[in-house]
């Protein structure tokens, strides 16, 4: 999917330019359609199972629960490691990749 969105990054700035997040009275085309599939298809990258892990430990320890060595560590690990592949998508999104 990274390797697509690089290859179509043409596509994205079309998009983006013009003004694709809420221009109205603009036609659909497929520069518009072709970047919010892509965010869209994004969502589905996420390791939800992982996510309620670190959910789950984090919740522990803020409410009392001992901090076992890198319990804290691995809840931090277990939040961000989901997300990664959403997050290396996006970086090839040049309007994105600065806050990322």
């Amino acid at each position: 999917m990274v390797i697509w969105n690089i290859d179509n990054n043409a596509v994205d700035k079309k998009a983006i330019d013009a003004q694709v997040f809420g221009n109205k009275g603009s036609d659909i085309n497929y520069n518009n359609a072709f970047l919010a599939s892509m965010e869209s298809t994004a969502v589905y990258l996420r390791e939800w199972g992982k996510l309620v892990k670190a959910w789950t430990d984090y919740r522990e320890l803020k409410l009392g629960g001992e901090d076992s060595p890198g319990k804290f560590k691995t809840a931090t690990s277990n939040y961000n490691d989901p997300t990664s592949q959403i997050r290396e998508l996006a970086k090839t999104w040049a309007w994105i990749s600065s806050t990322l």
